[in-house]
């Protein structure tokens, strides 16, 4: 009889080690400054405290685990089992501040969101904030043929009320010829103090680097129907790719090669890049640098089409393993050279920034601690919830709903957002 309780109580001991083994949470490196006298890290039970020594009831199926990781799982009275435990990861941010690590923190971050976007109806109610307008052409002023509807009012407004304006843009034209278009469309270009353009950056480092040198161009049909003007001052020839010493991206219409070759190619319709290929091969293997004028991915044509411009083929050349120098926005150093035609006087923080881009516009402003304006009826249009007519009038209301989505989707938020380009 004896002997039999004995047996009873071996195993019973020996269940009770287990249940302990499997329960103990990992282990943890003990901090150098700890006291050797410091109590255990205790696992706080689900739906209450105290301290869960074996977890037998989760082991026999009674109730669950409390926590694997010293996390209640309780939410309220209802008890939520393993399967629910990146639910209460999420919704129990402070559930980790016993110093145990969280396995989930990253998640809990990247799904965190920011307080709902600041919608204005007109420019007219933030002007007052800021002494300086850094402002992108396509999809704010104009589409590349006319004004968009609202902004040449809006750009008046700011001149009358002593604002100083600077055009930051991703055209892959030089600043002088993208100036030259603004009077056709209605704006006064003696108000702006500048305009800064990715292909006038681009232009005067190949300028600096490339005396002397070949290149393949991939350009625009009305720059290879003019005979390259952008080429125009450069010691630089065309060039096909298995001779060239770079590859020049200002354009995505035509391949020039060298003599009058001028192959007509439909990515900017498309935004296929395979129509590419022959030259992105030939470049990566042979080391080619890509010089890329205009780093946008796409716009917004006239009539609400989409066209896909040169940084569409340069994110391709850099995925292939080529070796690309960019211009333009989102970088830093075009929002640094805004401020210097600004002049001292214009604080960074009495400055913002009016775009469409999300990409290029607003996280190049994040970045270079600039206020922005995001404009929704841009290229984001239709993630806004928009429609843009084909007189450019876009229809539809922007709610705060809609701009959050867009900002969760690409992953940045602006300042304020504003449907279009307008003062009231």
């Amino acid at each position: 009889m004896h002997r039999s309780l004995w047996v009873v109580f071996s195993l019973f001991s020996l269940l009770l080690s287990l249940c302990s083994a499997l329960s103990e949470p990992p282990s943890q490196p003990t901090p150098s400054h700890a006291s050797e006298g410091a109590a255990p890290q205790q696992s706080t039970r689900a739906g209450g405290s105290g301290t869960s020594f074996l977890g037998i009831e989760s082991l026999l199926g009674l109730k669950p685990l409390a926590a694997v990781y010293g996390t209640p799982l309780s939410k309220g009275s209802r008890r939520l089992g393993p399967r629910k435990l990146k639910t209460v990861m999420l919704e129990t941010p402070d559930a980790f501040a016993s110093g145990v690590p969280n396995p989930m923190a990253n998640v809990q971050e990247d799904t965190a969101r920011p307080s709902m976007p600041k919608v204005i109806k007109g420019v007219s109610e933030i002007a007052s904030k800021y002494d300086a307008f850094i402002l992108d052409q396509f999809g704010v002023m104009h589409n590349g043929v006319d004004a968009l509807p609202g902004a040449l009012e809006c750009f008046q407004h700011l001149v009358e009320s002593g604002k100083q304006i600077v055009i930051l843009s991703n055209t892959s034209r030089r600043s002088a010829d993208a100036t030259g278009k603004l009077p056709g469309m209605g704006f006064n270009v003696d108000a702006i103090k500048a305009l800064v353009s990715s292909g006038e950056e681009a232009w005067r480092y190949v300028e600096a680097t490339r005396k002397g040198q070949k290149c393949t161009l991939l350009t625009w049909k009305r720059e290879a129907a003019d005979g390259d003007p952008y080429l125009s001052g450069l010691d630089v020839a065309v060039t096909a790719v298995a001779e060239a010493d770079f590859i020049l991206c200002h354009g995505t219409e035509v391949i020039r090669e060298g003599g009058t070759s001028a192959e007509e190619v439909s990515y900017m319709q498309t935004g296929d890049v395979a129509v590419f290929q022959e030259v992105l091969d030939e470049g990566v293997k042979r080391g080619l640098e890509m010089i890329v004028c205009n780093p946008d991915l796409r716009v917004s044509l006239p009539g609400g089409a989409t066209g896909y411009m040169p940084g569409g083929v340069a994110q391709r050349y850099e995925m292939m393993g080529g070796r690309v120098t960019w211009f333009g926005k989102p970088f830093k150093r075009h929002f640094d050279s805004c401020l210097q035609y600004l002049g001292p006087d214009i604080k960074r923080d009495r400055v913002v920034h009016v775009g469409d881009s999300m990409d290029h516009d607003v996280k190049g402003a994040t970045g270079a601690a600039i206020d922005s304006l995001f404009i929704a009826a841009g290229i984001h249009a239709e993630d806004a919830g928009l429609r843009v007519a084909q007189n450019g009038e876009a229809e539809g209301d922007l709610t705060p709903e809609a701009v959050a989505k867009v900002y969760e989707d690409e992953g940045a938020a602006a300042t304020w957002a504003c449907k279009t380009f307008n003062w009231h």
